[in-house]
Order: C-alpha cells, then sequence, then structure tokens
C-alpha cells in the first residue's frame, strides 16, 4: 500500500496500526479493518510511504473485500510524523483510488 504525503515522514515514527481500511456499499459501512502489527513500512526516505501489508491484512483486502465495494482509509495523528516531529493530519474515510487485482497464481513450494 502507497500514502503520498506533502512531505516524507521519518519511518521510525510510523505505526502501521493506525491504518484503518473501511469499505461501503451505496453508501452503508461494511466493515472496518485495523491494519495488523505483522504488516511493515518501507525505510526509505520519501513523500511516499510504502506499507508491506501482511498476509492477514492482503487476505482482508482479497477476500473480504468483493470488488463492487468502494474502499477508504483513515489514520490518526499516532500514524506517525516528519522529521521535525510534526505528526500528520488525521484523515477520514480518504477514497483509495486503486486496487492493483491479485493475478499471482498459487505456486507450491514444499511437499
Amino acid at each position: 500500500m502507497q500514502l503520498t504525503f506533502n512531505e516524507a515522514l521519518n519511518t521510525s515514527t510510523v505505526d502501521v496500526t493506525q491504518l484503518q481500511l473501511n469499505s461501503t456499499s451505496r453508501g452503508s459501512p461494511i466493515s472496518n479493518y485495523d491494519v495488523t502489527p505483522g504488516s511493515t513500512v518501507l525505510p526509505v526516505v520519501s513523500n511516499v510511504l510504502t506499507v508491506i501489508l501482511s498476509s492477514a491484512d492482503l487476505d482482508f483486502i482479497k477476500l473480504g473485500l468483493p470488488s463492487s465495494l468502494n474502499l477508504f482509509i483513515s489514520f490518526s495523528a499516532s500514524l506517525g510524523a516528519d522529521f521535525a516531529g510534526n505528526r500528520v493530519i488525521p484523515m477520514s474515510a480518504t477514497v483509495v483510488t486503486s486496487i492493483i487485482p491479485d493475478t499471482t497464481p498459487p505456486q507450491l513450494l514444499n511437499f
């Protein structure tokens, strides 16, 4: 998952558990999902924050959300801060602009 900010965040301050995915259908809430601590952040200094979602988080997105739903992301100021210590501005129900479908088939690793 990539989130673009107006300036770089200090990745050591990022708490991915502050991210929440929300889905709606015809304006009615369907589900809310808090990103788990198993997800991590790439330690790259950039205004694009890249979150590597855990298997559990990916499964929720792929299995728990029909493609017909609208997906939103929310987070609190505790998500992280810039290098001057300024916390991010909280966002509520920001529309997810694109989702890349899973097109990779399962492959047997061990038997």
